[in-house]
């Protein structure tokens, strides 16, 4: 049986994770301004990423949105019914099902690459079509490897042990970074996926090393109808078929950028994603986590309130620390590329168009954080189908205006519908949570984000006013942007507590170094 965590605990643990996810974030920050220092926005970049957003897909189409949230309540749920021992077999069958396809699917990538590529990047033509088969026939592995590491880490998250995933997930950015300077230069970008590879070998390497204890693969399980793969079956199918449209999105978006005009088109795309991304993860990313197997056991005890306190309460203090993030990315995001990019052969014409980029996107960082964390509540009730079949009429809608936007707004077009597409997906999961659990009230949102407004309003007119003084100033980018920034959170903070925000003193509580600065202030 499972240890009864307490919410406190669980945040605890979201804390441990948040500095795990900054320090691969810092990781993963110095892998990409790498790559844009050695390689620039070029045909060669843009061929790398068409050639890994493939395989990337793929193992997150058949792991990432189907496997990683149901194994982790259905595999609860197996071990509190038969034991650790009994379901770990069950596992094993799994896992062997799971390997055969990802290595069909590895295979079939190897080969079919010179007939994907063209059709998915219909823009590409000459060398940068060559460039991107031969790196996706050398990116193939990275379908099973990809694949393989997502399935350990949600048996890891089941059993609520995070250290270890942690420490496989930093071996991908690592080992990454050091390839870009440490392999010979005259291999060009191709160096940076040797170091993809070496990273994902090393990760899963560790992943079943150090969970080998508890869970044991045997090789020659086969049984399809046990109880714990009838039960994904029977969950996952929804989740399929709305993965198999969702999946549609991220391939049209990347065909019409291939197709827009100039060079390192899709790098701006991915490099800018990769910034909004990181700046979820960092926050989203831990508390859900941790979040995510607390809910589903308090589930198992038939606590529907109490399953909800724990979304509302893990949502408030979500969104209370990402707000400062997203306004700092809404008011200094030209700052933040050239601090990040603006080196080598990464040009002043990426960079501006790159900050213009993450000005949009920085608007799909709160209803992300919204659907990260609700659609989890969905899935620990078993609740796959309304999420799945609303999900593909909403996408099956967005599909045209990629089109229509990218015609006549070009890239600006096509990044402004993906905001728009997060939005309408966070009011479709708040609306089938309220539809489907109508007896739980969201009143304590409700109150909660007046404040967080008053609070962003407070923290961008301080922004607004320090930029405007030190507009004719001479001083280093990195200096202005620090003074920029802290101000700003300095007056997100006073806001917060003089509007005796509960979350203020939640997160001041469990660090004892802000406990005492905010003592201070």
């Amino acid at each position: 049986m499972f240890m009864d965590f307490s919410l406190k605990r669980i945040s605890h643990v979201s804390i441990f994770l948040l500095f795990i996810t900054l320090l691969k974030s810092i990781l993963s920050i110095a892998v990409r301004s790498s790559m844009a220092a050695c390689f620039g926005a070029t045909d060669a970049s843009d061929a790398y990423f068409a050639a890994f957003f493939v395989p990337q897909q793929l193992s997150d189409f058949f792991i990432g949105g189907i496997l990683f949230i149901i194994i982790i309540p259905v595999f609860q749920k197996r071990i509190s019914d038969v034991g650790s021992e009994e379901a770990s077999k069950d596992i094993s069958a799994l896992l062997n099902i799971s390997v055969l396809a990802m290595g069909i699917m590895t295979i079939a990538y190897f080969i079919l690459a010179p007939w994907l590529i063209p059709f998915f990047f219909s823009g590409f033509h000459g060398e940068k079509l060559e460039l991107a088969v031969w790196f996706s026939k050398l990116l193939s592995p990275a379908v099973l490897l990809m694949g393989l590491s997502l399935i350990y880490i949600s048996f890891y998250h089941a059993y609520r042990d995070f250290f270890i995933p942690s420490l496989a997930s930093l071996m991908f950015p690592l080992s990454s970074l050091v390839s870009i300077w440490m392999l010979p230069d005259s291999w060009g970008i191709e160096r940076l996926i040797y170091g993809n590879l070496a990273g994902s070998i090393l990760g899963v390497f560790i992943l079943i090393i150090g969970i080998s204890s508890k869970l044991r693969w045997k090789w020659n399980r086969w049984e399809l109808g046990n109880p714990l793969i009838r039960s994904t079956i029977l969950l996952s199918w929804p989740v399929i078929l709305e993965s198999t449209f969702s999946r549609i999105h991220p391939f049209v978006q990347r065909n019409i950028a291939s197709e827009l005009p100039g060079q390192g088109v899709i790098t701006l795309i991915e490099l800018s994603l990769f910034v909004v991304g990181s700046l979820i993860a960092f926050i989203a990313g831990p508390i859900a986590t941790a979040v995510f197997p607390l809910m589903g056991q308090q589930r198992l005890d038939e606590d529907e309130q109490t399953v909800f306190q724990t979304f509302l309460k893990s949502l408030r203090v979500m969104i209370f620390m990402i707000l400062p993030l997203n306004m700092l990315l809404l008011f200094e995001s030209g700052d933040i590329v050239n601090l990040l990019f603006r080196y080598g052969k990464f040009t002043d014409e990426s960079c501006t168009v790159m900050a213009n980029i993450l000005l949009i996107l920085s608007f799909i960082i709160i209803p992300n954080c919204f659907s990260s964390i609700g659609s989890r509540v969905l899935f620990v009730y078993h609740e796959t189908k309304a999420i799945s079949f609303t999900g593909i009429a909403l996408g099956l809608f967005i599909l045209p205006f990629y089109f229509i936007a990218a015609k006549f707004a070009g890239i600006y077009g096509l990044v402004s519908v993906v905001s728009a597409g997060a939005f309408l997906s966070a009011l479709l999961v708040f609306t089938i949570l309220k539809v489907k659990h109508p007896s739980v009230s969201f009143s304590q949102l409700y109150s909660f984000i007046p404040q967080m407004a008053a609070c962003a309003v407070i923290m961008g007119t301080g922004m607004s006013l320090a930029k405007f003084t030190l507009k004719n100033l001479e001083m280093p980018t990195v200096l202005r942007f620090s003074i920029v920034s802290l101000t700003g959170c300095i007056l997100f903070i006073l806001a917060a507590k003089l509007l005796k925000i509960d979350e203020l003193s939640y997160i001041v509580k469990r660090i004892p170094y802000v406990k005492n600065l905010a003592g201070v202030v």
